[in-house]
């Protein structure tokens, strides 16, 4: 037979690592908390990093093994959905600054390969439990209020928790993941008494946090359901779930607060009455410091509890809404919109050649109003319009003298409501400036040269040159001098250059940039896309991987059974002479649901150049569709320095159509009637190929958390033999109530060496016994 080796596209170019998620994905600040960091391409060198100087991050230990999802699975049409990546989880420990109270802050990875962007948590104050249950069980919360750190670790997994009200009044729960990067879509459902009465629902579907404020009452219990909108799970789908008491405040009117002075403030929110839990609106006279701080935190007093309402300070006045439509610029209007088709309108004297700024705010205040902003010359011609999805912003010159009208109006329908509020802001344009941006990583080779780019946003008129510097740069490393963004460009591409000898350490970077406008001197920090860092996590990386991959075939198209393993032959070429440790395993990022398809994480000796890969496919494969799996290689090399690194490089894809299982194992009883402390039998039959006639090795797995209270011998099943018989024994527990489910599964060895499986389940129901008989401990 002819052997054809198909190359596998294994690219010279390293793979880098992604940063995924940590779990918990809430800590409280100034004390140390353990973590695991997941993410994907992890090697054992990775490094682990902050761009917040007040975060410490500490590695505890190597990446573990890849945190394969257990079932159940997608089937048929959504089973050809892109899989999510099989993360694998360092430990680590978090310390956050006791400064910094609650909020989001960053984390980043980064090895030989590169480095990660960053991935956000939430750093929070107060009771925080991480989520702890008994399989499907609610998980009780004791005390409120609390942040409960969770996740939703498999498809169609539903949390549930549950709490006794110590007292009558509103309780809060919101749920937030997109705060923390999470992939999850979430949904709330909230029931009293075990589900007797549904109380409310909130489902994210604008891609926001969601909340929902509930009525309780003393001593009732309460039931909270958590899950994903699309029934997804995945270890990466983490989230916190805070629960509060009291009203919600969603927004004010005015939303600031002048320093020195006194008004009176319309709070809009939930509960606010005391009554219902109902969006309503309670006025209260607000007096704001006169100090030069950036917010005032004022305590909100009602019926139904305190709220407290954070107040950004400024030195001029907001107006509310009112009958009087001619204003005077610059001001700052706070309007509501009534009814579908509504508008309000403006009138502001302007002189010919007056510059404006105009924006009108809604959904960055939390309403639903989708507003579009217009301006009208005297004679009633519009002169700009502004009506992109979300807030508005216009800047202009008036081109006559006389009255211009502003007209606000709204294209989402969403009106009338006490949250259908608006920001109208009229200013002379901020003075001429700029801002530049970076990306949030940037590598280097010891001894080579990388390319940076700085882009540059001209704001409000600004055209003068700006000089570029990097702050922060290793020695060794250095970027040409003089470094200029000239008049009339927005961005400036340039040379990292790294020497042979220079120092190969990860670290941050500032990018800084100097202009003038008129007199005065600019000095700007680049900010990364994420719109609020200004570090860059500069890298050193060995760009190239010495080894490629080759899939040996021996058909044209590989077929293999559900339940057995894939022994992909695979050839190790090494480049330039190396001839080092070779680890190869899956790569996280796998093109169609995996429905539990894995490979080892296998050390290839040195001086081998061929091995066999066992891919492992599992008995509930589907057979309509091809199964592919990409394998990565890791190399483990020494970079310039002689510091061990690791290197990877990812395969082409192995493929194979899957067909009908070597071995069946079926219970002959569905469901066995138990009592604790007592025993019992399960027999089962063994179906296997003609032509595979292996023994078979039967055990018994229970659920982790009952699992040490049953005992029962593995039991092997001779060649020829189709039947056999399991003795279990039981422990007297009263966690066995009032059923479990087991698993019987079957193993061999095909060929002597490639496992296998089979698996059928039984369902043991327990009956109630004497109480004496669970004294023992």
């Amino acid at each position: 037979m002819n052997l054809t080796v198909i190359t596998l596209a294994c690219a010279l170019l390293g793979e880098a690592p992604s940063a995924g998620y940590m779990y918990p994905p809430v800590v409280p600040a100034g004390v140390v908390t353990e973590v695991q960091l997941g993410g994907y391409e992890f090697t054992p060198d990775v490094e682990f990093f902050s761009p917040d100087p007040q975060v410490t991050i500490t590695k505890m230990g190597p990446p573990g093994k890849f945190v394969v999802a257990p079932p159940p699975y997608w089937f048929g049409q959504k089973s050809m959905r892109a899989a999510f990546p099989i993360p694998r989880e360092v430990p680590a420990q978090i310390h956050v600054a006791p400064g910094n109270l609650s909020g989001s802050a960053y984390w980043q990875v980064a090895n030989a390969g590169g480095a990660s962007r960053c991935v956000p948590f939430l750093v929070e104050a107060g009771n925080i439990v991480v989520e702890k249950r008994r399989r499907d069980s609610p998980q009780t919360l004791d005390t409120l209020p609390v942040t409960v750190a969770a996740r939703l670790g498999k498809i169609a997994e539903i949390d549930e928790y549950q709490f006794v009200a110590a007292q009558e009044g509103f309780v809060t729960a919101e749920l937030i993941t997109h705060q923390i990067g999470s992939l999850m879509t979430g949904a709330i459902e909230v029931n009293e008494s075990g589900g007797d009465r549904r109380l409310g629902d909130a489902v994210d579907l604008e891609g926001k946090d969601i909340a929902l404020t509930f009525a309780v009452k003393a001593g009732k219990v309460y039931s909270l359901k958590v899950f994903d909108v699309q029934f997804r799970g995945n270890q990466a789908f983490v989230y916190a779930l805070r629960l509060s008491l009291g009203p919600r405040v969603i927004m004010t009117r005015p939303v600031t607060g002048r320093r020195g002075h006194s008004c009176d403030v319309e709070f809009i929110g939930y509960g606010l009455q005391g009554d219902s839990p109902a969006l309503q609106t309670i006025t209260r006279k607000v007096d704001f410091p006169n100090q030069e701080v950036a917010t005032f935190s004022y305590s909100l007093d009602t019926a139904a509890g305190t709220a407290l309402v954070r107040f950004p300070l400024r030195d001029t006045d907001e107006v509310v809404e009112q009958e009087r439509t001619e204003i005077v610029g610059p001001v700052v209007i706070n309007g509501t919109l009534g009814e579908v088709g509504a508008e309000d309108r403006y009138t502001v004297k302007m002189q010919a050649g007056d510059s404006w700024e105009i924006a009108v705010e809604a959904a960055s205040l939390g309403s639903p109003l989708d507003p579009t902003l217009r301006v009208l010359a005297p004679d009633g011609t519009e002169i700009v319009k502004d009506d992109k999805p979300g807030d508005c912003t216009l800047t202009f010159k008036s081109t006559a003298a006389g009255p211009h009208t502003i007209v606000v109006s709204d294209i989402s329908a969403q009106v009338g409501t006490p949250l259908s509020v608006y920001r109208l802001v009229v200013t002379v344009p901020p003075l001429a400036d700029f801002s530049l941006s970076v990306p949030q990583t940037l590598n280097f080779e010891p001894g080579g040269k990388t390319s940076v780019t700085v882009k540059l946003a001209r704001l409000h008129g600004y055209d003068g040159d700006v000089a570029i510097g990097i702050e922060g740069l290793p020695q060794g490393v250095s970027v040409p001098a003089d470094l200029v963004v000239p008049a009339g460009k927005a961005e400036l591409k340039f040379e990292l250059t790294a020497a042979a000898d220079c120092s190969a350490t990860t670290g941050y970077v500032r990018v800084v940039g100097t202009g003038k406008r008129g007199d005065v001197s600019l000095t700007r920090v680049a900010v990364t896309d994420t719109g609020l860092l200004t570090s860059v996590l500069l890298t050193p990386i060995i760009s190239k991987v010495p080894i490629t991959i080759a899939w040996v075939l021996r058909e044209t198209q590989h077929e293999r059974p559900r339940g057995s393993t894939f022994p992909a032959e695979l050839e190790i070429k090494r480049q330039e002479g190396y001839d080092g440790e070779i680890w190869l395993m899956p790569h996280s990022k796998q093109s169609r649901h995996r429905q539990g398809i894995t490979g080892p994480i296998m050390k290839v000796p040195r001086g081998v150049d061929r091995i066999l890969y066992p891919v492992f496919i599992p008995e509930w494969l589907e057979t309509f569709r091809t199964s592919r799996m990409v394998v990565l290689a890791m190399a483990k090399m020494a970079d310039a320095q002689g510091n061990v690194r690791y290197v990877q490089a990812k395969s082409g894809r192995l493929c194979w159509i899957v067909e009908g299982a070597l071995m069946k194992v079926d219970g002959r009883d569905a469901e066995i009637t138990a009592s604790p402390g007592g025993n019992f039998e399960v027999t089962v039959d063994i179906l296997r190929r003609p032509k595979f006639a292996e023994a078979v090795t039967l055990e018994v797995v229970a659920a982790d958390d009952v699992g040490g209270l049953f005992k029962a011998a593995p039991v092997v099943v001779p060649s020829g033999k189709r039947q056999a018989t399991i003795h279990v024994e039981t422990m007297a527990d009263p966690r066995l109530y009032p059923e479990q489910k087991l698993k019987i599964r079957a193993t061999a060895l095909e060929d002597g060496k490639w496992l296998a499986v089979s698996e059928t389940d039984v369902t043991v129901v327990f009956r109630e016994v004497s109480a004496t008989r669970f004294n023992a401990p």
